[in-house]
């Protein structure tokens, strides 16, 4: 099945609020972003597919329904997208994406736990709405008897680094498959190489896929299946 992607708009995504500072969100009207469907469905004339809103969080974007049924009927058997997961925390949006279509979340999260996380969201509840949020997601998708994919984001920085085996750890517990570190703005070192490692690990020990975005030299030759595709070739 095609992976394909529609950007809904541009910011506001989370990062690490001690490496740069937070850009707002916003959003594109939804004829532009319907527009942007129709270019990708004349590349993908013959369902099934898979596309996934992507670029701002989905669930900010205040015409999300409309988009999700645009995409439905033009043929996607599997809607995908990408959020901070805090807003599954809010009233059914988590079951009310699951009924209109969607089957996959691509969650960010840089930190275990709330502890841990304040410092890097510069708010003290983030970490904890993301991983509830996921909990929700995938409650969801058992109370609909339907097979959602709920994978995860973690960039990767100076400051979350020590911490990104518990944070794969973390992630696991609530239902995520598979987890992408994105290491690509992390300078290469042992150190860093070695912590990356020890997350591939915990991963394989809690049943869930972690791959590596960044250098080939990140992870030792025993871990290159879990250097990203893209990186390999």
């Amino acid at each position: 099945m095609r992976a394909l992607s529609v950007v809904v708009g541009a910011g506001g995504r989370d990062t690490c609020v001690l490496c740069r500072k937070a850009v707002s969100a916003s959003y594109d009207p939804a004829p532009v972003v319907m527009q942007r469907i129709d270019r990708v469905l004349a590349d993908a004339p013959h369902p099934p597919f898979s596309l996934l809103f992507s670029g701002a969080d989905a669930f900010g974007h205040p015409d999300l329904p409309a988009l999700i049924a645009y995409v439905v009927r033009g043929g996607a058997t599997r809607v995908g997208l990408e959020t901070d997961g805090r807003a599954l925390t809010v009233g059914g949006n988590a079951g009310g994406a699951i009924h209109a279509g969607v089957r996959r979340f691509d969650i960010s999260l840089l930190a275990a736990d709330d502890v841990a996380g304040e410092r890097l969201y510069g708010r003290a509840d983030a970490a904890g709405l993301a991983l509830q949020g996921v909990a929700e997601c995938v409650a969801a998708a058992e109370r609909a008897g339907v097979n959602v994919a709920v994978t995860a984001a973690v960039p990767v920085c100076a400051h979350n680094l020590d911490d990104v085996a518990r944070t794969v750890a973390a992630l696991a517990a609530v239902g995520v498959a598979c987890v992408r570190l994105d290491a690509r703005d992390l300078p290469f070192s042992a150190h860093a190489s070695a912590c990356l490692v020890a997350a591939c690990d915990t991963g394989m020990v809690d049943g869930v896929w972690v791959e590596v975005l960044g250098s080939p030299e990140a992870l030792p030759p025993s871990h290159v299946l879990h250097v990203a595709g893209e990186e390999r070739e």
